[in-house]
This record gives structure tokens, sequence and C-alpha cells, in this order.
């Protein structure tokens, strides 16, 4: 065999491989995926809401923590609670939708996305390898969120599209196209079409026109789907689903700064420059091959090549216009990031040059550099909180350690093509293994882990429970019950609040410990001298302090649960 066959998969081998992959990748993602708490802040609210509906709740309009929920639209939801229905309420069937979802990208893309731009069978798996095992993919792959869903849902009718535009004309390819599009919109509603629509306007600059007879009643059917949840769900929240789901929740978070993601400054506008190639890692150092491939020759029909830049250009255009940013929104981005990737691969293989180019040196130094540094992370994790090193953390990191040093080095002698393989094995495995042997022992030691422990002791069912200065909705699922909200009636407001329901039977407060001091100054504006002491006692001596590791502010805490002892 000739060294450009080497690595040559034939047409069969090719869909062998992809479904092996993904049924190794499915392993890999179940694998721990209930053995750790749900994360603060997203997760316990997606879960809690599907749980409710599991339990027999609104399966229209969802609901967490006693109110309407109008964050996401419905169907990440309903799957969520369909994993319950079938394997009980706990961590593993929420996230087990997110899970499937990333393994099901590769499929996707190595066999319905790839060869339409003339990847070969190897070339075509590892775009989907590298879709599917990219760090931001593997990270939503255990969670139990909308995002891997989304990523799912726009790969999906992203190869619908394609079919379209590559030729396909029976009306029911067409139909597919909008009857997808309608269930990507119930994924994320307005922000699920950004990557569809830019695949669309990528396929009319390359040439193709659609029929307008077709056009109409196609999106009718996409409509169709999703007013059938949508009516009745504006209806039963009384058009709130409009104002709050979408003109807040979309229009608002696109021109202000939500929850503290994104802002005004300049280098804002740079942010996914720097963050697409983070969340692509390991996959993003092979796109430096691009430099190897002479101008225009990267696709063999330039129009493919326009279509390309449009899906991946205009998705990365509407998400860094927007002010509110996340490091995973222009997922949906990554199957013509990682198709381009692959296509410099190939055509670089192809044009034979002998010996490293300056790119493959520059390849293989990133790799390197990761495999030096994933371990000392992997193992710095537990040393910086004082923990105990497991030896999950040490197999991960040598994991890490072994595949990206050898795929460097493959990169610096001018093998890119094996160096890409060997990553797309080190990357399921070292994720794989981070995931089932590494954060189970990390959030083991959670702030949530010590209230679900915590729960029956501290919490009995009939306890009324308040909190104080708290962003940690997880209570509201580990304790099973609503989280009272205090009044915060100006300064000082919500502190006069707490140390009223301090001293009421059958009520605590929870706040974390550095918020104690708030409390403390604030008695003396108690008018009742009784109440004073017996408030203050109450604070000096609290019912419960639970200490662990809160991740939405990145260290360890003390819960403290406040109330008078009658």
């Amino acid at each position: 065999m000739t060294s450009a066959g080497r690595y040559e998969l034939s047409p069969r081998a090719l869909r062998t491989a992809v479904w092996l992959s993904f049924a190794a990748l499915v392993v890999a993602h179940v694998a721990g995926l209930g053995d750790f708490v749900l994360l603060d802040v997203d997760e316990p609210k997606f879960v809690a809401a599907s749980r409710e509906m599991a339990r027999g709740g609104d399966a229209i309009v969802p609901h967490f923590n006693g109110a309407e929920r109008f964050d996401k639209p419905i169907l990440i939801y309903w799957l969520q609670a369909l994993c319950m229905l079938v394997l009980g309420q706990n961590e593993l069937a929420a996230r087990l939708p997110s899970a499937l979802s990333v393994a099901g990208t590769l499929p996707l893309v190595a066999l319905g996305i790839a060869p339409r731009f003339g990847l070969r069978p190897t070339y075509a798996w590892l775009a989907g390898l590298a879709v599917a095992t990219s760090g931001v993919a593997q990270a939503l792959a255990r969670g139990a969120t909308a995002d891997a869903l989304l990523l799912f849902a726009t790969t999906a009718l992203a190869v619908l599209q394609l079919r379209v535009y590559f030729g396909a004309r029976r009306w029911w390819d067409h139909a597919a196209v909008w009857l997808c599009g309608g269930l990507a919109f119930l994924v994320k509603g307005p922000p699920a079409l950004v990557a569809p629509l830019a695949l669309a306007a990528g396929m009319l600059a390359a040439g193709h026109r659609p029929s307008p007879l077709r056009l109409v009643p196609g999106f009718l059917l996409g409509a169709g789907v999703v007013l059938a949840w949508a009516v009745p769900a504006l209806i039963r929240s009384d058009g709130r689903f409009w104002t709050v789901g979408v003109l807040h929740h979309v229009v608002a978070r696109s021109v202000e700064p939500f929850e503290g993601h994104g802002g005004y400054a300049p280098w804002w506008y740079l942010f996914y420059v720097v963050a697409i190639p983070l969340a692509a890692l390991p996959w993003s150092p092979f796109l430096l091959k691009l430099r190897d491939v002479p101008r225009g020759e990267l696709c063999g029909d330039r129009r493919h090549l326009r279509l390309l830049a449009w899906w991946f250009g205009g998705t990365f255009a509407v998400f860094t216009v927007a002010t509110s940013k996340l490091a995973h929104y222009p997922l949906p981005a990554f199957p013509p990031l990682m198709v381009v990737a692959m296509l410099a691969l190939q055509n670089a293989r192809n044009a034979g040059t002998a010996g490293a180019t300056v790119a493959d040196r520059w390849i293989g130094r990133v790799l390197i550099a990761l495999g030096l540094a994933l371990p000392v992370a992997a193992v710095g994790l537990f040393v910086g909180f004082r923990m105990t090193v497991p030896g999950g953390a040490l197999a991960t990191g040598a994991c890490f350690a072994f595949g990206a040093v050898w795929a460097g080095r493959c990169a610096l002698a001018g093998r890119c093509t094996a160096a890409a393989l060997g990553m797309a094995v080190t990357a399921g495995a070292g994720f794989g293994l981070a995931a089932s042997t590494v954060v189970p022992p990390f959030f083991a030691r959670g702030a949530a882990a010590a209230v679900r422990d915590a729960r029956d002791e501290v919490f009995p069912a009939d306890l009324r429970v308040y909190d104080f200065r708290m962003a940690m909705p997880s209570l509201t699922y580990y304790l099973d019950r609503e989280i009272h909200e205090l009044p915060d009636s100006g300064p000082g407001g919500a502190e006069r609040a707490a140390l009223e329901r301090i001293d009421e039977p059958g009520v605590v407060v929870i706040t974390r410990g550095d918020r104690l001091a708030l409390l403390v100054a604030a008695v003396d504006a108690l008018p009742d001298p009784a109440r004073r002491e017996r408030v203050r006692a109450a604070l000096a001596r609290p019912r419960a302090t639970l200490r662990g590791f809160l991740p939405s502010k990145g260290k360890v805490l003390d819960l403290v649960v406040l109330g008078v002892q009658r």
C-alpha cells in the first residue's frame, strides 16, 4: 500500500467505523453521567421543570420553583421528562438527551455532510469525530441543557438542506427540511435558526434557486410544527411566552449583556476569535493546514467553498454582533469549520509534500503543549482545592499526555493524518475518562451534594425554606420543594425580611457564609428587643453549616441554615 493510501477507508468501512465510533461515544458519554450532582446555574432549572412534567404537571408551559419558565421552548423538557419516566427521576435520565445528541452528530457529519464536499471516507470520518469530540461538545454532552440537542437538530437540518442543494427533487425531501426546522425552533427558539439561515444564504450564494411553489407550503409546515405547541403555550401563559420568552430572553439578550455574558466594550467583538479555537480544542490546531493549501484549491467546486464560508461566517457574524456571548453559542457552526479543517488536511496530503511544513510543525508544537498542560490541569484541579487526587485524574492526565504528545510527534514528522487519528482516539477516551473518573469525585464535595445529603436531617418536609442572596437553583431540585424568595423593598429590605423569617416557626433561611455579616449588621434595625436577641442568637448558632464547592463562584463556601429553634 502506498503512503497516500495508508489511512484510506472504503465507503463500506466508513459506515462501519462511523457506527462503531458512535457506539463508543455513547458508552463514553453515559459512563458516570449520573454520578455527579446537577451543576448550578442552568442544569437544575431544566431538570426540575422536566421532573414536574414527568410527575404529571403542565406539559405545555414548563415550571420551575413554582413559577413559569420561559427561557427555552418545550422540546428539551419533553425529552428529559420522557427519559425520567423510563429511567427514573435522576441525573442520568436528565442528561441522557444531551449525551445521545452529541454522539448523534458524528454520523450526521461523517455520512451526511462531509462526503458531499469531496472528503474521502477517512477524512469524512475525522470531520464527524472532530465535531463530536471537540471540547465544548464534550462538555455539553454531560449537561442537562438544550445546547447539545440544538447541535444535533441544526446538524440534522443541515443534512436535509444539503440534500436539496445537491439535487434532491422529491417533495418529501423539501418537506423534511421545514419539518426539521420547526423541531429545531422548539429546541431554542429564534437562535436555533441562525446556522440554518446562514447555510440557506450560502446555498443561494452558491447558485441554488428554490422553487417558490415549495417555499410557501414548506414554511406553513414548519410554522405548523411550532404553532402546535406555541399557540396553547401562549394561551395558557396569557402571552407571557412571547413577552418574556422571546422579547426578553431573545431580543433583549441580543442587544444588551445578559447575566454578565458579554458587554459593549470593543474587545467583546473579538470574543469568538479567541473562544472558538479554545472551544474546538483539540481540533483547532489542524486549521493551520489551510496555509499549506494553494488559494482556491481547497474544494473542487468553488461554489461549495462559498457555501461553507457563508454557513460558518454567517453564524459567526450573527453571534459576534449579538451583545450577550458564551463560548458555546456558535457550536452549530462547527460542522462547516471541521469540514474545512479536514479538507485542508486531505488536500495537503494529496499534494504529497516531502517532510514537515511550517504548519505541521506548529500543529505538532500545539498538540505537545496540550499533552503536557492537560495532565497538570487534571491534577491541579484537586490540589488547588486541597482534595485527594483520585486515580482517575492520573489516568486521564496520562491518556491526554500520551495521545497528544504522540500526535504532536506525528505532526512534527509531517504525518498530520496520523496525528488527527491519534487525537480522535485521545479526545474520545480522555474526555470519557475525565467525565467518569474525575468529575464525580470532584463534585462529590459540591455544595449541591452537601444539600442533597443533608435534606432529610436538616430540611424536613414541613419546613419552609427561604434563600438570602443565593444563586443556587439546585436547592429547588435537591430539596424537592419551592425555595421562597425574600421581598426586597429598597436598601436593606432583603436583610430585614430575612431576619424576620429567621424568627418565624417552621421557617429557615439558607445563605452563604460570606453573606452572614450582612445579616449580623442589620439585626439592630429590628424594633422588638426580644426578637433582636432571638435572631442574634440564631445567627451566632446556625441550625446547620454545609460546606461545599459552588461552581457558579468557583470556590468552596459554607452554606449556613438559620432559624430560631423553639
